[in-house]
């Protein structure tokens, strides 16, 4: 086929022809996983996309405008609206925090073509109306799917275009929203995988961070249906540190929501996830810094037992996190205003701690909590103190009860499973006679 020179080598008034006639061409897509299949063609479509790229950037003859958005879009959408290939996170041995990342080899093409997309999104030229007749509900809900590339460099470029959409054009902003809710939901209760989490929590970040205060219905609803669910899957360790920082945006704007996150976490703890139980104690506490000790009372309880558990932890990392909170003397202060619940529930984790764990380092922050403790409220502590060695004294009787309860469970359960032997021998003697023999008996 003929190659159709630069458009800036055409008389004005034909470049607006030339210009269509490439985004046609333009909208051929290519098999990228055969270098060699039809390679001239994919050369001389690459060299059409640049010369677009140039004639926009050049802003010569308002190259775009009512006129053209429509074929422009539509050559876009050809080329990134397209089943994902696969890579190497489908392997059963994928480790994302380790292995390297799949690179799409269709990836000189789209960069181009996500560089058109952008430029377009961020000209002031771009008349907003008529581009969002094109850039339908749609077209967005597409652009979502696709963080799920497995190439994060396309997700990097989908961030920030859908991240100009949303600033764009207002009329779409609840729709980007559920997109990304439905997404969110696909994840938590269908355990399908999404590669792109942590890069649509940073939009999220971003939008929250905009949210104007009072907080309306909806975007707590954000908060219920699609954050907070997120702290469920197994995979939360690759977003986590996104997660948090929308999280604690929506504690930082109201406060009351705090004890609701907390109690959520709580509720869906990870009792054998070592490496979630370290995350969720960051978040929490970074929760607790941003909030008013009043706003938690009705969850200081449940949350300081829980961390009397986690310092009692065989895991030293997951102690260690939780004995920290001592050192952070906002969180110490909204201690003392619940130093009653907060001393009874860790008070016998930490003396438990310092005469038998195994960990020298928790050991000594265990006997420095307990000491600070000390400071904080001498009389509690001291009663604390007596009630832990009551609690002691009796702890053989308990557990002496607890034998007798369990013995005769035991001896219940012979006697049952002696019946169940004896009735089943009866009618295999019974099924084993002749239809005369029974008659007969």
């Amino acid at each position: 086929m003929d190659i159709l020179p630069p458009i800036t080598d055409f008389p004005p008034q034909e470049r607006t022809a030339v210009f269509l006639r490439k985004l046609q061409h333009c909208e051929q897509t290519f098999d990228f996983s055969n270098p060699t299949c039809r390679l001239p063609s994919k050369e001389i479509k690459q060299r059409y996309l640049i010369d677009i790229a140039t004639y926009i950037s050049c802003q010569r003859d308002a190259a775009l405008n009512q006129n053209t958005y429509k074929p422009f879009l539509r050559m876009i959408s050809a080329n990134i609206m397209r089943p994902l290939p696969i890579g190497t996170s489908n392997e059963p041995f994928y480790e994302p925090d380790d292995d390297e990342p799949f690179l799409d080899p269709a990836w000189p093409h789209l960069q181009i073509v996500y560089e058109l997309l952008r430029r377009f999104l961020i000209s002031a030229d771009t008349d907003s109306k008529h581009a969002r007749a094109c850039i339908t509900e749609r077209f967005v809900i597409a652009l979502v799917e696709l963080f799920n590339s497995e190439d994060p460099r396309e997700r990097e470029c989908l961030k920030t275009i859908l991240h100009r959409i949303y600033g764009k054009m207002m009329a779409l902003r609840a729709s980007i929203r559920q997109a990304i809710t439905n997404v969110f939901q696909r994840v938590v209760y269908e355990h399908t995988r999404f590669n792109g989490i942590a890069e649509l929590l940073e939009i999220l970040g971003s939008i929250i961070n905009g949210f104007a205060v009072p907080l309306k219905a909806e975007h707590k609803q954000l908060l219920r249906k699609a954050l907070l669910p997120l702290h469920m899957p197994h995979c939360m360790p690759q977003y986590h540190v996104q997660l948090s920082f929308c999280i604690t945006q929506f504690a930082e704007k109201d406060g009351s929501l705090s004890a609701e996150v907390v109690q959520f976490v709580l509720k869906h703890w990870p009792t054998t996830h070592t490496r979630k139980q370290i995350m969720l104690l960051n978040e929490i506490e970074e929760i607790v810094e941003v909030t008013r000790g009043d706003e938690l009372g009705d969850v200081m309880s449940a949350l300081f037992r829980r961390i009397a558990r986690c310092i009692e932890s065989a895991h030293f990392q997951v102690a260690e996190r939780a004995l920290l909170y001592w050192n952070n003397e906002y969180v110490v202060s909204v201690m003392m205003q619940f130093r009653d619940e907060v001393m009874s529930a860790v008070f016998g984790s930490l003396c438990r701690n310092m005469r038998s764990h195994w960990n020298a380092n928790v050991l000594s922050l265990s006997c420095n909590v307990q000491k600070l403790l000390c400071e904080m409220d001498a009389g509690l502590f001291e009663r604390c103190r007596l009630q832990y060695e009551q609690e002691r004294a009796q702890q053989p009787a308990l557990e002496r009860q607890r034998d007798v309860r369990w013995r005769t469970v035991l001896r219940m359960a012979e006697a049952r499973a002696g019946k169940a032997s004896k009735s089943k021998h009866s009618s295999a003697i019974v099924d084993n006679k002749s239809p005369i023999e029974s008659d007969w008996c």
